[in-house]
């Protein structure tokens, strides 16, 4: 809605200077008054259709447009208050753009630093290790004979909320690194008619998880042990969900426990976390549950799942394409998100 009313407020405003064109004034500086208009015009469109990079144009144009308001200052000093207004969405803008850019920049050195190879091909002996559920799995996904999983580029649309408050929309964009794990985690929240956005980094073992009004103003800035457990949790179930050729990594302990469940240790960087895994009889993963993720909200440790279903075909694989994110309070579950798979690619270049 705040976007909308900006957008409007760009446009309208952009309008009025094109009005100003047929002042009487003289021809060179009516010419100005339209082109700023235009560009006011052009500015609001731009961040209406989300453009990340509006508030460039924008700037450019409210800096324009105060200069020919003070050259008239008698007849268009009304307009100074517009540019105030307009510009505080400019530096909303700048703000989330900038924060973005932090995710950008950190996805570029982790590509950077892996050199670009073709990875082996994963065959039945990769799996002689494997728990018989987890092996059944594997092959229904159809992982063998295709290339070892060393990278994911993963796009979904969701929603999320706190306890006792409602849901909002989300969209993300993450990067996962499995062979020194790392995951770059990119969401934009929509609440109150304003894009709030989010950023977690795990790599090397730490973890942060930065949220950001505007991307400036700090509203979530968690750090820590438990922060660094609760992602080494987050970052095995987006193997176990997401990527599961990645399952043959030695850096597994498999504890089986029945034809239809088995138990995982991932130790990373000092990090050792647990998870069993549910399978149905069509050899999917149906459910992912630890006891080792820590929830940011009250800061306690208490039973994470996620259930899994909708199985389709994405780059090359069988995947579970939706997912509820659960915490499992004394007081009963409480599933505080629900994730929609849009797009996977595997081994990003």
């Amino acid at each position: 809605m705040l976007r909308l009313c900006f957008s409007l407020l760009l446009v309208i405003h952009g309008l009025i200077h094109i009005v100003g064109f047929t002042h009487e004034v003289s021809k060179p500086f009516g010419h100005l008054w339209l082109s700023v208009g235009l560009l006011l015009v052009v500015s609001g469109l731009l961040m209406y259709i989300k453009k990340e990079t509006w508030w460039i144009a924008a700037c450019l144009a409210i800096v324009a447009s105060q200069l020919l308001i003070i050259d008239m200052w008698q007849e268009a000093e009304w307009g100074t208050a517009v540019n105030i207004i307009l510009l505080l969405a400019i530096v909303a803008g700048w703000g989330s753009w900038q924060f973005q850019r932090t995710f950008l920049a950190d996805t570029q050195t982790a590509m950077q630093r892996r050199h670009a190879h073709t990875p082996n091909v994963i065959s039945e002996a990769d799996l002689a290790h494997l728990p018989a559920p987890v092996q059944r799995y594997l092959r229904y996904v159809g992982v063998l004979n295709k290339p070892r999983v060393l990278s994911m580029r993963l796009t979904f649309e969701g929603k999320m909320r706190e306890k006792g408050k409602k849901w909002f929309p989300l969209t993300s964009v993450q990067y996962n690194f499995f062979d020194s794990p790392e995951r770059l985690f990119f969401m934009k929240g929509h609440m109150y008619g304003m894009d709030v956005p989010g950023y977690h980094r795990y790599a090397g073992g730490i973890a942060r998880m930065d949220i950001k009004l505007f991307g400036l103003f700090p509203l979530v800035a968690s750090r820590g042990n438990t922060m660094n457990q609760a992602e080494t949790v987050t970052f095995f179930n987006d193997m176990c969900c997401l990527a599961p050729a990645t399952l043959i990594d030695r850096r597994i302990q498999w504890i089986p426990i029945d034809e239809h469940n088995t138990k995982a240790v991932f130790t990373y960087a000092g990090n050792s976390i647990s998870a069993t895994l549910q399978f149905n009889e069509q050899d999917q993963l149906v459910k992912f549950f630890s006891n080792d993720r820590y929830d940011v909200a009250d800061g306690q440790q208490h039973r994470f799942s996620t259930p899994l279903s909708d199985y389709r075909s994405i780059d090359g694989y069988r995947m579970a394409t939706f997912a509820e994110a659960t915490w499992h309070y004394p007081d009963g579950p409480f599933v505080y998100g629900e994730f929609n798979v849009k797009e996977v690619t595997y081994n990003v270049q």
